[in-house]
């Protein structure tokens, strides 16, 4: 071989090196992008309720479906939304022609 045709060579394989590392690191990087992903997906949608909003929404299911009464001389009283939903269900349809 000559000496060109040996450079040619340690080139093309310096070329080669280079084109297997910047795949390697490519790779690498879109892992860690998946990775990170992951975890926001998981601490935002899959992570277990805290405490307090499991308290919170056990409140507010109090309050939408339970009967109180709110102001006794004015006659305002909350009903279970579901009840509510029922009655205006039935008062519309006896409007209806």
């Amino acid at each position: 071989m000559t000496d060109k045709s040996l450079s040619t060579g340690k080139i093309l394989g310096g070329i080669l090196v280079l084109l297997l590392l910047t795949v390697v690191m490519i790779a690498g990087y879109v892992e860690s992008r998946n990775a990170d992903e992951e975890r926001v997906h998981y601490n935002q949608i899959l992570k277990p309720p805290s405490a307090e909003l499991i308290q919170q929404r056990v409140q507010e299911s109090e309050l939408l479906n339970s009967y109180a009464i709110l102001d006794e001389e004015n006659q305002i009283y909350r009903i279970p939304v579901k009840k509510a939903m029922e009655l205006i269900s039935n008062d519309s349809s006896k409007s209806r022609p």
